[in-house]
């Protein structure tokens, strides 16, 4: 027990990692770590553990995962649009189709959706002149929603914040 060196343990760890599926390298790997972190603490057989981790060096990157969307068939936007119905009333109705066409993130910026961000009172309620004369010139005849605020919980307490990465954005 006491034998077994950092440099044998990597050439043990390297033989497992290619000789076997990663799962069951992974299981053997670990049942090792286990009986070395046991001689060490709990029956003083050793006076360290030849299993060097090493932690991630340099800069840490991020592995892109690239996720597909799935289509969603309006059949069954319908279906949960009827479900919603069936549990909130026409509140729930409208809630799932609202979601399904304006792409708002449920239910933090549904929840924090106000009624003058709403046609037919915005672009008319938008503080900032600037943007409200830009809008009233684009959405003269378009109905549309803005999203200025969501609702997250802290304390208990229902709290308006700017959207997920300031995504302040006409719908």
């Amino acid at each position: 027990m006491d034998e077994i060196t950092p440099i044998e343990y990597d050439t043990f760890r390297k033989y497992v990692q290619s000789k076997y599926s990663h799962n069951y390298a992974k299981a053997v790997l670990g049942t090792f770590k286990m009986l070395m972190d046991d001689a060490v603490v709990k029956y003083k057989l050793r006076d360290e553990s030849p299993i060097v981790e090493q932690k991630r060096r340099g800069v840490y990157k991020k592995k892109q995962v690239r996720r597909v969307k799935k289509k969603l068939s309006i059949q069954s936007v319908h279906q949960l649009a009827y479900n919603a119905y069936h549990v909130w009333g026409f509140a729930g109705w409208t809630y799932i189709w609202t979601i399904a066409f304006t792409g708002m993130r449920p239910p933090g910026e549904m929840f924090g959706f106000q009624r003058g961000y709403a046609s037919p009172y915005w672009p008319a309620s938008e503080p900032d002149a600037e943007q409200r004369k830009e809008a009233l010139q684009r959405y003269e005849t378009l109905h549309a929603l803005r999203v200025q605020y969501q609702t997250y919980r802290s304390d208990g307490q229902a709290v308006l914040a700017a959207p997920k990465y300031d995504s302040w954005r006409s719908l």
